[in-house]
């Protein structure tokens, strides 16, 4: 499978030009640090200023008493989110049978698996989406248009920040907060639950893709 047009010309025009496909054969995997560069700039990154907003929000205000933030509901309310996104995740799967759509439930299935937290979770949580990168890097041809567009990769890259910063909450990585670990604890839990959501909308609103030309032609003319 080639590289659309509109991605393969996109690299070509930022200067990376003796990559792998940006010549008229067909396109392959490009470089690792090239393809960093065209993700990286079409996030927009404000949108990862959101977990802390909210870490800023709800550690003062549990810490003070101002609101009660119970961990409970948050608990509760991840598995059912994260299930909900897989199962729209398949059903997308199910209709477009596209590597995306693998990719994506086959993320969600990790994160599931971690919520329900048996023994080893965590690693292979770590593991698995480490795995899948490296498979969206290897066969970069077959996710070109969910990943080179900024509709996929901002809210992936929120969700992903959203993580990381809950880690941290959960080990006690920002000494700078106020309260104690036991207050981050209860802020931990609706800090992942705003990267389940961003899942979830990546699941439910998958991003549309208009076929390329040069795919059409090469489809009309297979038998």
């Amino acid at each position: 499978m080639a590289i659309p047009n509109k991605t393969r010309q996109t690299l070509a025009s930022k200067g990376d030009t003796d990559l792998p496909g940006t010549s008229p054969e067909v396109m392959q995997r490009p470089a690792f640090g090239a393809l960093i560069r065209f993700s990286l700039k079409r996030i927009w990154y404000p949108a990862w200023l959101l977990p802390w907003i909210l870490v800023w929000i709800l550690v003062p205000a549990h810490v003070n008493g101002w609101l009660s933030v119970p961990k409970q509901p948050a608990e509760i309310a991840s598995p059912i989110l994260l299930g909900i996104a897989l199962l729209a995740a398949l059903v997308h799967l199910a209709r477009e049978r596209n590597a995306w759509g693998c990719w994506l439930s086959a993320l969600l299935f990790t994160f599931l698996c971690r919520e329900f937290h048996f023994a080893g979770t965590s690693t292979a949580v770590y593991i698995g989406v480490l795995g899948l990168f490296m498979l969206a890097w290897r066969r970069y041809p077959w996710f070109a248009d969910h990943l080179g567009s900024g509709k996929v990769l901002t809210p992936l890259s929120t969700a992903l920040m959203c993580y990381f910063v809950a880690v941290g909450l959960d080990s006690h990585w920002w000494k700078f907060l106020p309260g104690d670990k036991y207050d981050w604890a209860h802020v931990e839990e609706y800090i992942e639950l705003t990267g389940h959501l961003l899942l979830l909308k990546l699941a439910l609103f998958p991003v549309p893709v208009t076929p390329r030309p040069d795919t059409a032609r090469s489809s009309s003319t297979q038998p």
